[in-house]
């Protein structure tokens, strides 16, 4: 896989190709919109240029003309993201004259094929009646309102041959494409047009005179987005047929290939909305024949379409956010909807001048492998996981250093070059979160509700720091937690299958009586999440000491750590943890040196007060 642009610094512009009916354009908008992207399509940029949709452009002037607008068009794209001419790539070529389809002289006065299938009223609309008044309204004269928005002396037909005797009357001029100076005989009316308005041969001509003479004027906010990043362009269903196209389309960005089997298009596209090639399920079985080999030679990711349209939605949109489109961080998990983390890294990108959002992408376990794999084609500079992924991203990666290489088990991705660096932040997070409240490893005996990758990292942290004791307890995984440690004095795990801690587990009521710290690393009583604790007895058998923690900070106060509280037991929720291992990331992906403290503040004050304030307006 192989990204468009690897500019250092710059967020990534994504492509989107496919069939009519793929969902180019409805998930292009719906995804740019949620993220606040930049969002072109192609199609409805030549459209407003011409004054005319799609299909009536086609029926006015046929595919050959449309094609190499469309080709300029992509050319006007590429420049806008921030690649001059002579850094395009070779085998696109540079338009000349000879790039138009010119036929004989008298072809441009003649109507072609399509417009036969237009109304009478839309031959009327299209070609005829003017306006004295306003002789460019759109509204009075389709082709004739293109003088204002097609190229200069552009020739509207279907033939791909050049004749040479058609450019006899042609003046030169320092655009790219042939202008008719004077309306001879090519400019009347043959016999067959003898049934249209006496100004159709003109107005075929000069109607079609001053607009695109490069495809389109691609609009001011459009060329800033693609030259910064961050922008989303749909782009009709035929470009990848042309060679130079799938070359610029690869300078603009990241082409993904938008798959959508062509028995659901025919079952639930609609084929009659402004589609001139897709009418019937016959064109569409016909062209995902003739171009699926072109889709996937042209696409640097293809993506299935092929559930319900907000599933995909979700996925599609993790996979914009992974290839860098949005910024140069973000989170990956399952369930990720609750995450506070978009709006910490949000301050934290604000004081240190770091670019774009970050953003959650939900990523099911299943896609984790695809995710790696589009870390490292697009433009992010790392990112973080939680639940489920923090021990399954491992063999994905190519290095674990510091922390995650001690407890296998890693929260932070940093991209170098090609290769992905695991790194453990929850670990450090975790113990500058205690050390805030007071509390320490050292000499503690530590209780670790759950056996997933931060129960890992914080046991071996407590080691590391100190910890008398450390006891893991846990409805499955235990041997799975006991490979990661080696026989330690004091380490104890503890298998409760029925996730409830018995009174007659004596070995386990003497640990709780004994902790210092209990710590929850289980989803439980998380917003989101369908389970808590059945009982909360076991909280009566702590030291009057204990510190209860619990690491979700969604809600504020789960109901352990309420339950907790009843009990007059100190307690501390995972926000702080958060912070700390969120301030930790972005040093190691971005290379900066912070104050902690004080940015913690920051953090807190900005997401803590926000939390606070949510929870006054619901109840």
């Amino acid at each position: 896989m192989t990204a468009g642009n690897m500019n250092e610094g710059k967020r990534e512009n994504i492509v989107f190709i496919g069939l009519p009916g793929s969902g180019k354009s409805s998930y292009g908008k719906r995804i740019a919109k949620d993220l606040r992207l930049g969002y072109a399509d192609t199609d409805e940029l030549i459209a407003a240029s011409a004054g005319l949709s799609i299909s009536e452009l086609f029926a006015a002037c046929g595919e050959p003309f449309f094609r190499d607008v469309e080709t300029k068009t992509l050319r006007k794209l590429a420049e806008s993201s921030a690649c001059v001419s002579s850094d395009l790539p070779d085998n696109v070529k540079t338009f000349d004259d000879s790039s138009m389809c010119v036929a004989e002289a008298k072809a441009p006065c003649e109507p072609d094929e399509a417009s036969s299938d237009l109304p009478d009223n839309a031959v009327r609309s299209e070609l005829g009646e003017t306006s004295s008044n306003s002789p460019d309204s759109p509204e009075n004269c389709r082709p004739g309102s293109l003088s204002s928005n097609l190229p200069d002396g552009v020739i509207c037909n279907e033939a791909a041959d050049v004749s040479s005797d058609s450019l006899d009357n042609a003046n030169a001029f320092d655009g790219s494409l042939p202008r008719v100076a004077e309306a001879k005989a090519p400019c009347e009316p043959d016999e067959a047009s003898s049934d249209l308005p006496d100004s159709f041969a003109k107005r075929k001509l000069d109607g079609l005179s001053s607009n695109l003479p490069d495809g389109v004027n691609i609009p001011p906010h459009i060329s800033r987005r693609l030259s910064e990043g961050g922008c989303i362009i749909s782009v009709g269903g035929g470009a990848v047929l042309r060679d130079e196209n799938v070359a610029l389309l690869k300078t603009i960005g990241v082409v993904v290939f938008i798959d959508r089997a062509a028995s659901a298009i025919t079952d639930n596209a609609d084929l009659t909305n402004n589609r001139p090639l897709l009418r019937n399920r016959d064109d569409v079985m016909r062209l995902d024949a003739e171009r699926r080999s072109r889709y996937e030679g042209a696409a640097d990711i293809i993506f299935h379409n092929d559930d319900d349209y907000r599933v995909e939605l979700e996925r599609l949109k993790s996979v914009v956010i992974l290839l860098g489109v949005c910024g140069a961080m973000c989170l990956i998990g399952d369930p990720v909807a609750h995450s506070l983390s978009p709006r910490m890294h949000r301050v934290i990108f604000e004081q240190y001048g770091i670019g774009g959002r970050y953003r959650a992408a939900l990523v099911s376990p299943g896609g984790l492998a695809d995710a790696a794999g589009h870390l490292r084609a697009g433009k992010l500079r790392g990112l973080n996981a939680t639940k489920p992924h923090k021990m399954a991203l491992i063999p994905l990666l190519d290095e674990l250093r510091g922390d995650a290489a001690l407890a296998r088990s890693v929260n932070t991705v940093k991209k170098e070059g090609s290769r992905l660096i695991g790194y453990n932040t929850d670990m450090e997070g975790c113990a500058l979160a205690l050390a805030r409240a007071g509390r320490g490893y050292r000499g503690a005996a530590v209780m670790i509700l759950g056996a997933g990758g931060a129960a890992v990292g914080i046991a071996a942290k407590a080691f590391a720091g100190g910890a008398a004791a450390v006891t893991v307890v846990c409805r499955r995984a235990a041997d799975e937690i006991k490979r990661a440690f080696p026989p330690k004095t004091g380490f104890i795990v503890h298998n409760i299958a029925s996730g409830v801690i018995s009174p007659r587990n004596t070995e386990l009521i003497h640990a709780l009586e004994r902790t210092d710290i209990l710590v929850n690393s289980t989803p439980l009583g998380m917003t989101g999440w369908r389970d808590d604790f059945r009982r909360f007895d076991f909280l009566d058998k702590l030291s009057s000491k204990t510190l209860v923690c619990d690491l979700i900070y969604e809600p504020k106060e789960t109901n352990l750590l309420y339950e907790a509280s009843r009990r007059n037991l100190d307690t501390l929720n995972g926000l702080p943890m958060l912070i700390y291992q969120g301030i930790l990331a972005d040093e190691i992906v971005f290379g900066i040196t912070t104050d902690r403290e004080s940015l913690y503040e920051a953090v807190y004050d900005y997401i803590g007060n926000r939390n606070e304030r949510k929870e006054k307006e619901t109840e």
